[in-house]
């Protein structure tokens, strides 16, 4: 990414499933919302970086993005909640804003909360792109991954366990006790795998994080635990064929947070699904309009989402779509040079 990222908007606040979301919106033209990854907490909230993951108004695009629940400055919840739950905020937002149908964009673990949506509500959702995410990412043991597991995809799994072992405290000793189970995680979060250009938001978050009392990084931290508990074990996978919905699926073929085979098994099952291999990581390129620009990642990304969600979603929004996925693509990924540690990033 170049150029100096801009600071997070204060946003919007409705309210919308019971729950205060905040959200900001840029351009005009048709819907697109953007469905944010990870699960929260401490990290997300004291986050200043922007909510969109480019910069400027996509030309021809009303482009919406929100802090989920439990993330970023929507309301922190103190009751467990399910993935159905948060696929229907998204709802409730589309409805607040008298949209009828959008396309979906959605990373990481927002991919989950999208497969939801389009699962659901299929008559919401004109077109759906899915970045560096799967339908089991929250999973032990998911379905249909390519086996045997490489070792990238034993260290999510691995890392997935500790997560379930949080839960499993939580269940049995309560959220304070699941909390403090990792709490230097939750003080001090190991540095986010993000361009150099954010290097002044990743310094004002260690300064937010230095700042902020035990008792709010615990109450943050909560709503964390509260997200993974949404997504814990749910396996989308046996879903997949249902999907009725145009989906283009990006996987950067070195992300070290999201294995490539998870989003190849995307890829393989979703019935409309164009796969597109994406050089590189978890990076988002600077601007998604125009043709393809830059080389590498930035250039592949560029094109595949202003010119192929463009002519899907169109085509989706006036029902008269004869879209037809060409061959589905399965190159052999290269592997990440190391997986980063399980317990890291919690937030991710």
């Amino acid at each position: 990414m170049t150029g100096t990222p801009t600071m997070r908007a204060p946003g919007v606040r409705v309210r919308v499933n019971g729950v205060d979301l905040v959200y900001e919106e840029q351009g005009q033209g048709m819907p697109l919302l953007f469905i944010h990854g990870g699960y929260g907490g401490p990290s997300s909230t004291l986050w200043l970086g922007p909510r969109f993951p480019w910069h400027g108004p996509l030309p021809g695009f009303r482009t919406i993005a929100y802090d989920r629940r439990c993330a970023g400055q929507s309301a922190y919840i103190d009751q467990p909640f399910s993935l159905r739950d948060v696929a229907n905020d998204a709802i409730g937002l589309l409805d607040a804003l008298n949209i009828a149908r959008a396309v979906i964009v959605a990373s990481s673990a927002g991919g989950m909360v999208a497969l939801e949506l389009a699962l659901s509500h299929p008559e919401r959702v004109a077109a759906l792109v899915l970045v560096n995410t799967g339908a089991a990412i929250m999973h032990t043991d998911p379905r249909a991954v390519p086996g045997p597991p490489s070792p990238f995809v034993r260290d999510r799994l691995a890392t997935v366990r500790e997560r379930a072992e949080i839960l499993a405290l939580l269940e049995s000793d309560g959220m304070e006790v699941a909390v403090a189970s990792c709490w230097e995680e939750w003080r001090h979060p190991p540095p986010r795998d993000l361009d150099g250009a954010f290097a002044d938001h990743r310094t004002a978050l260690e300064a937010s994080l230095a700042s902020t009392s035990d008792a709010e990084i615990a109450r943050l931290a909560a709503g964390a635990v509260l997200n993974m508990r949404a997504m814990i074990d749910i396996d989308l996978t046996p879903t997949l064929l249902s999907v009725a919905t145009p989906t283009l699926v990006l996987h950067g073929d070195h992300d070290t947070v999201v294995p490539f085979e998870y989003g190849q098994v995307l890829g393989q099952l979703i019935p409309q699904a164009d796969f597109q291999r994406v050089g590189g990581g978890r990076s988002w390129p600077p601007r998604l309009a125009g043709g393809a620009t830059g080389s590498g990642p930035v250039a592949a990304l560029d094109w595949c989402l202003a010119t192929t969600i463009r002519q899907r979603g169109a085509r989706s929004l006036r029902r008269t779509s004869s879209f037809s996925a060409p061959p589905h693509q399965s190159p052999t990924p290269r592997r990440p040079t190391h997986c980063p540690p399980r317990a890291a990033a919690l937030g991710v």
